[in-house]
């Protein structure tokens, strides 16, 4: 697989990978075997470079397991499996895995010595699981096919699709155990696998990663250029009474006394309401005009709208006590 900073694939269109970039082994398969047959289960760790990565083997796999967007070099993987008298056993071996190779995918025959449960090979792979020596015989060599590949990026296409799918295959697996670990556990120690339990130094499981905290929402901040001797005084949303000075009460409590004259709503900082940062705000989105103890709300040609109760501001219209005022997704309640 091969992979570029976002930065550097933005200067060249198209971009062209280059050998460099080709930095990831993009599949390696895992074989266990014993007496030539494939074991039934088994607990698989991988561990590389980068990551650690464990897969449970089952009867549905007929004795493999495929490792996706591996680290090149040398890889220790390590099969925990229950013997047929119960014991727990564990195996660990080597797998080479170098980018340059001559096999397209590395390939790590695992023989498990103590008596398992196996499956009988099917049909379709009894030529390639007999015997050590008549193996090489009968698989076709992996070099011919893989020099007719057009080019590294369809191969790299191809594993990226094979990412995706694993992935979400095993997430669906990771959902169900998290909400059925009971059930899990049970049918894996049917079929003989030792699952790692808390406390069980020997078998213990990689602990889950942590979630990434969401950012935190900025705070919207309303800027009020004109109004220095009346700041800005949090009250509760439900505790604004009627005191006769007309007064804009924002969803979060906030309240701003309008004076005398016009006063500008709009995303631009320096005007009479900057509601900086709220992109469903045009930069001159409205005008509020008191004349004494009457405010009149005017849309300056918004792109999302203003509205009053709930109703599309066409024209100049003045505001009564109580009337909700909505300048883009933003609302106010005006009190006076």
């Amino acid at each position: 697989m091969a992979s570029a900073p976002l930065a550097t694939v933005k200067l060249q269109n198209p971009y062209k990978f280059e050998s460099t970039d080709f930095n990831t082994v993009g599949e390696v398969t895992i074989k266990l075997v014993h007496s030539d047959k494939p074991v039934a289960a088994a607990n698989v760790v991988f561990d590389e470079k980068r990551k650690s990565q464990s897969q449970l083997l089952d009867p549905g796999n007929n004795g493999e397991l495929h490792f996706y967007n591996v680290a090149p070099g040398d890889i220790q993987v390590t099969a925990t499996y229950k013997s047929k008298d119960g014991a727990a056993q564990h195996v660990s071996q080597v797998l080479k895995a170098p980018l340059e190779r001559t096999a397209p995918i590395p390939t790590l025959t695992i023989s498990v010595p103590e008596d398992v449960a196996t499956n009988e090979p099917v049909a379709a792979t009894t030529a390639t699981t007999t015997t050590g020596a008549a193996a090489p015989t009968t698989a076709p060599a992996p070099t011919k096919p893989k020099d007719e590949t057009p080019s590294g990026a369809g191969t790299a296409i191809g594993y990226l699709i094979g990412l995706i799918v694993a992935g979400g295959v095993a997430y669906g697996a990771y959902s169900y155990y998290k909400k059925n670990p009971d059930a899990v556990q049970n049918k894996l120690e049917q079929l003989g696998v030792d699952i790692p339990k808390p406390g069980d130094a020997a078998m213990q499981a990689a602990a889950d990663p942590m979630p990434m905290p969401k950012a935190p929402q900025p705070i919207q901040k309303i800027i009020l250029d004109n109004s220095a001797p009346d700041p800005i005084t949090p009250v509760g949303a439900s505790s604004v009474m009627s005191t006769g000075e007309p007064t804009l009460v924002s969803e979060t409590g906030d309240a701003m006394k309008l004076p005398q004259g016009e006063t500008i709503v709009g995303r631009e900082v320096g005007l009479g309401l900057s509601l900086v940062g709220e992109t469903t705000v045009s930069r001159r989105h409205a005008q509020l005009l008191r004349s004494g103890n009457e405010v009149t709300l005017t849309d300056l040609g918004s792109t999302n709208g203003t509205f009053v109760n709930g109703i599309s501001l066409k024209a100049t219209t003045t505001l009564r006590p109580g009337d909700t005022v909505q300048f883009g997704d933003l609302r106010f309640r005006y009190e006076g």
